[in-house]
């Protein structure tokens, strides 16, 4: 999912009709109406030359500081993206996309997930049951171990269609989460169903392996060949992903111990 599209698809439309009242062209309404457009044709560079010239026209305009925060980190200038996404959450602390974008841009730098978090949580209040925020905040604290994921879940389930609850990727969350809630059955239903969806997505499988191993270690049961041709798999499917690398090496241990290749 594009994190920022919802954002951008919000709030230039509203920007737009708000410019076209007439705004000369050195206003910072018309310096956010050609950005967005701009932005809308993915012209990154551009939208973020109007960006930039509206917020020197008009600092304290949230709009512009949203389409900066958003065109900044589109140009992998991430510190000028934290800072404007920042100003416009300080500027209209009660503003849906201000957090929803800072939120965002906190994710996608790294290493602010507790202030992502507080934004996605600001935003769900101001918007309640959003179903980007919801799975914002589920992707976020599935990947930090958060133990609120399994609310986000809930929620998100309560909210959602059936076409993202049953969902490969949402059934592979649950299972994380009820391994975290140390609901080993649970997890493990959730992981057959998710890779009945995607078999061949090497998160889910590699999840699933370790579902079953720890399940295998701490109840004396399970198939102890099902394991390794899990792990196999996960090796296969990650076999040209560099980054995978350093749980590939750990994987072939375990292969090895299990009796594999």
């Amino acid at each position: 999912m594009d994190k920022f599209r919802r954002t951008l698809g919000v709030f230039c439309a509203a920007l737009i009709l708000a410019a076209a009242a007439g705004c000369g062209k050195t206003t910072v309404g018309e310096c956010v109406k050609q950005g967005s457009a701009a932005a809308d044709a993915g012209d990154w560079e551009t939208a973020l030359k109007f960006a930039e010239k509206g917020v020197g026209c008009a600092p304290e305009n949230v709009d512009a500081q949203l389409l900066k925060a958003i065109a900044a980190q589109r140009c992998r200038r991430r510190d000028d993206a934290y800072l404007a996404a920042s100003q416009a959450v300080k500027l209209a602390p009660d503003n849906f996309n201000a957090q929803y974008t800072l939120g965002c841009v906190c994710v996608e730098n790294g290493g602010r997930q507790l202030e992502a978090k507080r934004a996605f949580q600001a935003a769900l209040k101001l918007r309640e049951n959003d179903l980007d925020t919801l799975v914002a905040l589920c992707n976020l604290t599935a990947e930090t171990g958060d133990p609120d994921l399994l609310k986000y879940l809930k929620q998100l389930e309560t909210a959602a269609p059936k076409s993202i609850t049953d969902s490969a990727v949402f059934r592979n969350q649950r299972g994380v989460a009820l391994l975290h809630a140390h609901s080993r059955d649970g997890a493990l239903r959730e992981f057959n169903a998710a890779q009945r969806e995607d078999w061949n997505d090497p998160n889910i499988v590699y999840n699933a392996a370790c579902a079953y191993d720890n399940y295998r270690l701490a109840t004396g049961r399970g198939n102890r060949q099902a394991v390794r041709e899990l792990y196999e798999r996960y090796l296969k499917l990650t076999s040209a992903d560099k980054s995978a690398e350093p749980t590939r090496n750990l994987v072939r241990i375990r292969v090895r111990e299990l009796g594999g290749r």
